[in-house]
């Protein structure tokens, strides 16, 4: 798996992405590059900005920072994928960064 491809079925993992594509904030087949431009360039709410934060800080943790207090504003959906990530479940290297 490529690493965009395997930056997507992180990113999918988090239910309100699917969500930023249902109210057209990011298109179909979005990657990491759209998700850049979307988090620089549109509004979002507290919690959209703070995903896409902790999603481009594994893309490229050199440009983007995340700050890990703010997994505790998730919800447990969102908790559970960063988990899951963690342990390795999602891609099946724990932590993985790009």
């Amino acid at each position: 798996m490529t690493p965009p491809q395997a930056w997507r079925t992180l990113a999918d993992t988090f239910h309100s992405l699917p969500q930023l594509v249902d109210y057209k904030k990011l298109p179909v087949n979005y990657g990491p590059e759209e998700a850049i431009e979307i988090y620089r360039n549109t509004a979002l709410s507290r919690a959209e900005r703070s995903l896409l934060s902790f999603l481009l800080h594994v893309w490229n943790r050199y440009e983007f920072t995340f700050d890990l207090a703010e997994i505790m504003l998730w919800d447990s959906r969102h908790r559970t994928a960063f988990l899951n990530w963690v342990n390795g479940k999602t891609l099946g290297e724990p932590c993985r960064y790009f």
